[in-house]
């Protein structure tokens, strides 16, 4: 049997990664059939979009990007990041709006950050750091990373448990010809806004998920991967 201290800690480790998750208790997987097959209620875009590492890199990157908001996508042979505001009112429990709600997970040790740099790492160096030393106490990490070995390409890092997995996403809209950057950040002011003078759009954005992770030292770990 399971606690009810312990079907609270799993309920906040899967609202934690999957907010709009619909948990069925049951005993033993004793679960009547019509709430799980030929539902009809899977929507792939609304669950894509409602996954934490998602709603942290577009909504909640208060405390690391001075209130801005990303979303991280491939455009065609460009990878950038579309930079728009969310003003809203939610009024959905679940929701991990920082603004609006308090973490569920918090008396579990479970929490979330975005690590944000605009220097580029060393492959190498994140290489050793993820596979010698990552922090045990993540369940998920997902997000854009670059490298200065290949300074152009935009890469996307996944984690999950004991799976790893990095591919390239895509050029960087700083590599486009100056008159289609120009008319790109005509048609998208907050990508002019979020420019840097010396990276353009490179950056590293990454979204951690963990229970008891250290925060400082997985971010001095990634800093040591700098160049």
């Amino acid at each position: 049997m399971v606690s009810e201290d312990e079907r609270e800690h799993i309920r906040a480790i899967i609202r934690a990664i999957q907010p709009k998750a619909n948990i069925i208790d049951c005993d033993y997987c004793d679960v009547p059939f019509a709430e799980i097959l030929d539902t009809n209620l899977f929507d792939f875009e609304q669950v894509a979009t409602s996954a934490t590492w998602i709603q942290k890199v577009e909504g909640n990157l208060e405390e690391e990007h001075d209130h801005k908001h990303h979303e991280h996508h491939a455009h065609g042979e460009h990878c950038h990041c579309h930079h728009h505001d969310h003003d809203h009112e939610c009024d959905d429990p679940d929701c991990c709006c920082h603004h609006h709600h308090h973490n569920h997970g918090d008396e579990y040790g479970i929490s979330t950050f975005v690590y944000y740099r605009r220097e580029p790492m060393s492959l190498n160096r994140f290489d050793e750091f993820v596979a010698r030393h990552w922090d045990k106490g993540i369940i998920r990490c997902k997000g854009m990373c670059y490298f200065e070995e290949e300074y152009d390409m935009c890469y996307l890092f996944e984690q999950a448990g004991k799976q790893f997995d990095l591919k390239q996403a895509g050029a960087f809209y700083a590599t486009m010809p100056e008159e289609e950057l120009m008319q790109m950040m005509a048609q998208d002011p907050m990508l002019q806004r979020d420019w840097d003078e010396r990276y353009g759009d490179r950056m590293q954005k990454l979204v951690f998920i963990g229970q008891n992770m250290n925060r400082d030292a997985i971010t001095k770990a990634l800093d040591d991967c700098l160049v």
